[in-house]
């Protein structure tokens, strides 16, 4: 092993619920309307972690971590602070 070992990163791996899609339509018709306007969404973010591989010889295997959005991506000003971190905004496309 080298003293000073290699950074490596991996792509972040993105899950997006149809309910997130759901909500995001249901806004949209009923609320913004033609409005381009960007709206805050929340996403929720899980690290990745190792596992020991009991079949392989306990060789190390990684698990990516991930962020997620659902349909409670869509909270409100004051509704639901804290229950996850606000990780970005949709921007006008």
């Amino acid at each position: 092993m080298s003293p000073n070992p290699l950074v490596q990163f991996l792509p972040l791996s993105t899950s997006i619920s149809p309910s997130f899609w759901h909500a995001l339509t249901s806004i949209k018709l009923h609320e913004l309307k033609l409005s381009q306007h960007a709206i805050p969404v929340k996403g929720y973010y899980s690290k990745g972690k190792q596992v020991r591989d009991r079949l392989n010889g306990n060789e190390p295997v990684g698990i990516n971590g991930g962020l997620e959005l659902d349909q409670d991506s869509f909270t409100r000003e004051g509704e639901g602070e804290g229950e996850g971190e606000q990780v970005g905004k949709s921007t006008k496309r």
